[in-house]
């Protein structure tokens, strides 16, 4: 089976799974809505796909597009195909250079709202301030994530049903979500801490010791792994971030499945404008309080 990674409308991205069904392609990624034109048709849509592969893409798209296209010059309009992008961001000492010192400098300069936070943890609830959960990174070496605690000590005890990952499915990954609306498990203080991410301020030390990188893939728990599929091995060929695309833009709002597709999209595409973009939009997200549960 060929995979191929698909960016467009969401209706657009339905018609082109419709198409592809029972091909030798299967779409395994769908990029985040850039098509701001509600259209029914592929018309606009961007697939990726090895070169040496789209003409036989092209013949399985045939029949839909020609339905939506009297000229077969049209037809070949209607849908662009290309090369598999190659990453494009600086390798080597420049990538960790900049994750170091933008980590240095964030740790700094959150010092005193690290120390409140902290006191407004141990106040409202007993127990340790930090929280350190295994996480899985670049090539699926497991990694202790520190954040600060946003929830009550013994939730895993309180709340089991929250924790019972192995019920669940890759085929739910549409319609699951890691973080719950009015979730239980919160403090007080952890809800605040959550809106504005302070609750993940001390992952910038995480990035100090090598094992993230200011933007990637979230880093997923190892009990969600089975979640992911065949997408799991490309999205860990890279470090994870503190911050990703699919943060950066949703937050708590997508579902695992659209995850996946924008940790996708970020892998095939990263570069600096994109890292500097998602930096950026995350920080403007995280001031407004905007996408979480």
């Amino acid at each position: 089976m060929r995979r191929v990674i698909a960016d467009g409308h969401r209706l657009m991205l339905m018609g082109v799974r419709l198409a592809l069904a029972g091909s030798e392609f299967e779409l395994v990624g769908e990029g985040r809505l850039r098509v701001r034109v509600q259209r029914e048709s592929l018309a606009g849509a961007r697939l990726r796909a090895d070169r040496e592969h789209a003409p036989a893409l092209t013949e399985a798209l045939r029949p839909q597009l020609m339905e939506q296209a009297p000229a077969t010059a049209q037809a070949r309009e209607s849908i662009r195909l290309g090369e598999a992008p190659r990453p494009a961001r600086v390798p080597g000492r420049g990538v960790r250079l900049f994750d170091i010192v933008v980590a240095l400098v964030a740790l700094t300069l959150s010092a005193p709202i690290l120390a409140v936070a902290i006191v407004a943890i141990r106040i409202e609830t007993p127990g340790p301030a930090l929280f350190r959960q295994r996480r899985l990174g670049k090539g699926g070496r497991v990694f202790e994530l520190v954040k600060l605690r946003g929830m009550y000590v013994d939730a895993r005890v309180r709340f089991a049903e929250y924790y019972d990952y192995a019920q669940q499915q890759a085929e739910q990954a549409d319609g699951f979500f890691f973080h719950r609306p009015n979730d239980p498990r919160l403090t007080r203080v952890g809800a605040v801490l959550r809106k504005y991410s302070i609750d993940e301020l001390p992952n910038f030390w995480n990035v100090v010791q090598g094992d993230m990188s200011v933007v990637g893939p979230r880093p997923e728990i190892p009990e969600l792994a089975h979640m992911y599929g065949d997408s799991l091995e490309r999205i860990l060929a890279v470090r994870p971030g503190v911050t990703s695309p699919a943060k950066a833009h949703g937050r708590d709002g997508l579902s695992l499945h659209e995850t996946i597709a924008s940790d996708l999209e970020y892998v095939a595409t990263r570069s600096w404008r994109v890292d500097l973009v998602t930096i950026g939009q995350t920080i403007a997200n995280v001031v407004r309080g905007h996408g979480v549960s």
